[in-house]
This record gives structure tokens, sequence and C-alpha cells, in this order.
């Protein structure tokens, strides 16, 4: 009888041991991620208002309170919104986010109220270092630029110029990431009504 339960605790306890690891585990990482949680999000906070900013003198656009600025959360996939206007007309300053090859790509944009993109600015990404992240680079979002409410984003390389083309190539499914989450933003204002009514 003894026999048997030394051979039942020999088994036992390897098993117990990998739970009791795994529990551990579990235990850490989540503190780490309550204790740095706060940082985390006053870090996306700020690159969010540099990306703001960013976006605004670049495009020549004052808002009349900058004070005024309030972001939200629509379905997970759109942030928002503030009216700027340039000689009268309204534009839509969203935040985007989206998955492409390497994690969670977020974007600021600003759009016409039709849904046209006017600019857009890299917040974070977690794209492939050298091709992937050059979707934060200066002029990236130029080939987007126009498109959204008529003509839809362009989504794949034939829909672009051959320059801009060569310029994507070897990193398709960022390019294709950023123009879904661009078309995303399109259609919310085009559905969801960026003009006054």
């Amino acid at each position: 009888m003894k026999l048997k339960w030394k051979s039942l605790l020999s088994a036992v306890y390897p098993t117990f041991f990998l739970l009791l690891t795994m529990l551990v585990s579990v235990l850490s990482l989540y503190g780490v991620n309550k204790l740095t949680k706060e940082k985390r999000i006053a870090n996306e906070k700020g690159e969010a208002g540099k990306a703001v900013q960013l976006l605004l003198e670049r495009n020549g656009i004052k808002i009349e309170n900058s004070d005024s600025i309030q972001w939200t959360t629509v379905a997970d996939t759109v942030g928002v919104q503030e009216k700027a206007t340039i000689d009268g007309q309204p534009y839509l300053i969203l935040s985007l986010k989206g998955n492409g090859y390497g994690g969670e790509i977020v974007l600021m944009t600003l759009y016409s109220d039709e849904g046209n993109l006017i600019d857009a600015q890299v917040v974070t990404h977690s794209e492939t270092d050298g091709i992937g992240s050059l979707i934060a680079s200066e002029g990236y979002m130029k080939k987007f630029v126009g498109f959204g409410a008529k003509k839809p984003i362009p989504s794949s390389k034939s829909k672009l110029s051959p320059e801009d083309a060569d310029a994507v190539s070897g990193a398709s499914i960022s390019f294709g990431a950023v123009a879904g989450i661009l078309q995303k933003g399109a259609d919310f204002i085009k559905t969801e009504g960026g003009k006054d009514e």
C-alpha cells in the first residue's frame, strides 16, 4: 500500500508544481499590469495629444478652445471627435484602431465632414522594423488623402500609382491594415454623420 501512495505522489507532484508555477506567473503578470496601467494610459494619451497637434499644425487648423476636445469610444474602433473649422468648413478628428501584421495600430486622423481623408498620423504600432514600420514615416499617409467619401480608400497596391505601389512592396499586410482602418473612419463619418443636421 505504501508503494502505491509513493508512486501516486510522484505522479501528482510534477502536475501540482506546474499548476503552482502557472498560478504564480498569472498573479505576477496581473500585478505588473495593474502597477503599470496608469502609466501606459498616460503615455497613450500623451502620444495621441501630440498626434492631434501635429495634424492640426500640418493642416493650418485652429480649434477655438483646445480644452474642449473630448474623446469618446464608438464600437472600440472609432474614438472621436472634435470638429475643427477652416474657412467655415467643418472637419473631424478621429482616433482609429485596428490590427496590422505585428499587432495593434492606432491612428489619429483628420477627415472632412463628408468622409474624405485629409491627413493621418500613426500614434502607436507594432509593425516590423524597416518594412511595416514605414507606416509611421513622413509622407506615407499621403497615398490615402482625398479618398473615403465617394472613392474608397485604396486597399490594394493595384489601386495605387506605380510610385506608391513600390513604396509599400514587402509590407502588404501593414498597408492593407492601414487602408482598412482609414476606411472604417470614412464609413463611420458617412453613416453616423459628420455633418451637422
